[in-house]
């Protein structure tokens, strides 16, 4: 109420003054009510300015880590690429090598075949391959095959 009551009392002081005073008054309450909120407004717009160049700050930074992640992103993948290419190179090595051990291993399969045929053929017309051999002949082959397995092996 004591707001009111001193408004009240502002208005009768007022209202023994001329009109010229009473205008000049007005215009002197508006303009300081137009400096008042022209101090607000601005008040408002250094908030918002302070806020927005805080958040253009960390939108830069931001933006900087991205492209430094995309730049190591590119990096992976180009070393990776290459990476790709050596194994796709070896792979394609490593086939071209079995399909060669597989006509090999094919050739040496016919070869021991007709070998174990002509040595069927053989034994067919020696009277002595009915005949079992000797242990002590076995054992000397053996020998000798374990000597040249250790002499060459490694």
């Amino acid at each position: 109420m004591s707001i009111l009551s001193t408004v009240t009392g502002a208005v009768s002081k007022v209202s023994g003054l001329s009109v010229r005073t009473k205008v000049e008054i007005g215009l002197v309450a508006a303009l300081a009510l137009a400096l008042f909120l022209g101090w607000l407004w601005l008040s408002g717009l250094q908030e918002t300015n302070a806020t927005q160049a805080r958040e253009i700050g960390t939108l830069s930074n931001d933006k900087a880590a991205l492209n430094q992640e995309k730049v190591q992103l590119q990096t992976d993948k180009a070393a990776a690429v290459a990476q790709r290419d050596v194994y796709a190179q070896r792979t394609e090595e490593l086939n071209q090598e079995i399909k060669n051990n597989e006509k090999n291993a094919e050739k040496y399969r016919k070869d021991s075949e007709e070998v174990r045929r002509q040595l069927a053929e053989l034994q067919k017309n020696d009277p002595c391959a009915v005949h079992p051999v000797p242990d002590d002949v076995i054992r000397v082959q053996q020998q000798n095959i374990s000597a040249h397995n250790a002499r060459y092996s490694g």
